[in-house]
């Protein structure tokens, strides 16, 4: 079964900028900093939040600076690039207990923060527990390197609050950049990442749904592109007896993604230093980190806060991509994991 806007003849993508690293030099169209009325703005929140100890009444709090800064930036994140750093959130001049309210008044500003795990998990701390790759083991608990991939939700929000002593170097892709190099090279390949695919559901995941979903790596509705992408997790299907074993023009595909998005061509490096604060679209761009070296001392260890967020002016989705999102509405609540 395809994507019903797959037809017979599969055009490259021009919804939305198929960028390669050559094109990003230009970074007033991916990066911005903190003014700092609207840090201002997000103390003054904070405060308000703690004094009357309602931390749920975030959409009451009147941040118009802050307001101002993340629709351009949603915008950005799905008219343009699909990624943008803002920098210069100020660390120095908020708790540390207090980091985790600021950060969701941003993500209410932006969206609606979804579920991250099935205990309802907000927002997430990104840090090294000592993990091996497993069933239940998520890759941001652990210092080895990760791949490319997205996540469940529209956009995912990344605070650096401490960055690891060496490595950890993120890199993102234009994911319809690699499709329309995949349609250069064999537009066959192209036909079957449009294909369903088996998918793992993670122990993180609700267990009282199927132990795997079904989805393609690429769809296009409406006029809009979407990629789903985390070889690991159709890899780790294969365990069950009833799905379908890979063929080779699977793998092939597969192989042909990877050589790609490592390309230096492809990809961007981002540095990322604490204070930064990186969104990105899920639905065209990857992700990923190289592997790091942490301090020893506990305090000094690599961390980051993770929002997932669903956002009101995202695009709308294939029906085919229900499995994982749960509602493919356009500004929908979606995504997130059920619980």
């Amino acid at each position: 079964m395809k994507d019903q806007a797959l037809a017979n003849n599969i055009r490259p993508i021009t919804s939305n900028p198929a960028w390669q690293n050559n094109d990003l030099l230009d970074d007033a169209r991916w990066q911005d900093q903190f003014t700092q009325q609207c840090i201002d703005e997000l103390l003054v929140a904070v405060a308000t939040l703690k004094k009357h100890n309602d931390k749920a009444n975030y959409r009451l709090l009147k941040l118009p600076t802050c307001q101002a800064l993340l629709t351009r930036i949603a915008n950005r994140l799905e008219c343009d690039l699909g990624f943008f750093r803002l920098r210069g959130f100020p660390l120095d001049t908020i708790d540390r207990v207090d980091l985790e309210i600021a950060l969701l008044i941003l993500g209410h500003i932006m969206g609606t923060p979804v579920a991250q795990n099935k205990q309802g998990e907000i927002i997430m701390h990104v840090q090294d527990q000592g993990y091996k790759t497993g069933a239940v083991n998520r890759g941001t608990n652990m210092k080895g390197a990760l791949v490319y991939h997205t996540d469940s939700c529209d956009v995912t929000a990344l605070l650096c609050v401490k960055k690891a002593k060496s490595g950890a170097v993120s890199r993102i892709v234009s994911s319809a950049s690699i499709h329309n190099a995949l349609l250069q090279i064999d537009e066959k390949l192209v036909q079957t990442l449009y294909t369903l695919f088996h998918w793992k559901r993670q122990g993180w995941g609700n267990q009282q749904e199927k132990n795997y979903f079904i989805i393609p790596v690429f769809t296009q509705y409406q006029g809009y592109f979407s990629s789903k992408w985390l070889r690991l997790f159709i890899e780790q299907a294969q365990e069950y007896s009833e799905v379908p074993r890979l063929t080779q023009q699977q793998i092939s595909a597969f192989d042909a993604i990877d050589e790609l998005t490592n390309n230096p061509k492809f990809h961007k490096i981002l540095p990322f230093e604490p204070g930064d604060i990186m969104f990105v679209n899920n639905h065209i761009i990857y992700h990923t980190r190289s592997a790091f070296v942490d301090f020893d001392e506990p305090e000094r260890k690599r961390d980051l806060l993770r929002l997932w967020l669903s956002v009101p002016n995202s695009s709308p989705l294939s029906p085919l991509l229900l499995p994982l999102f749960h509602c493919t509405e356009p500004g929908a609540v979606r995504g997130g994991v059920l619980t």
